[in-house]
């Protein structure tokens, strides 16, 4: 939190209920956006679009959500569901699933970790006291 109040705390932009996102579970917990982008190399997903969800204590859960351009190139992401991570992670696989309904609330709390993490992150390159 900013000590003067200068960060701006407005509501997180909402994920697509479209079908254009995808759950993944079962990530390192080491893993980073671009390890994803890495996954999915033949997609057009942008870091940006990559919400790696982390417990309230700030640890990563080892799930994510990806947003991806279209319902039809998501549910083609969901076919990478079991395969292998990446290399510098074993032989660990990962689960990709569809959204539901169900992962809404879970999909919005991840925008919000994400952009207070942004928010703090720009405040503090600002030299902005964080309290």
């Amino acid at each position: 939190m900013v000590a003067e109040g200068n960060m701006d705390l407005a509501a997180p932009s909402p994920l697509p209920l479209d079908g254009s996102v995808v759950k993944m579970k079962g990530l390192p917990f080491k893993a980073s956006s671009e390890d994803v982008l890495k996954f999915y190399g033949s997609f057009g997903v942008k870091s940006h679009n990559i919400y790696l969800k982390r417990h309230p204590d700030g640890r990563p859960s080892g799930e994510a959500f990806v947003v991806f351009e279209s319902p039809d190139e998501a549910q083609r992401a969901c076919q990478k569901d079991r395969e292998t991570f990446g290399e510098k992670f074993g032989d660990r696989y990962v689960r990709v699933y569809p959204t539901l309904e169900s992962d809404v609330a879970d999909m919005q709390q991840v925008v919000h970790q994400q952009n207070m993490v942004q928010q703090v992150s720009s405040a503090w390159r600002r030299g902005e006291n964080i309290a």
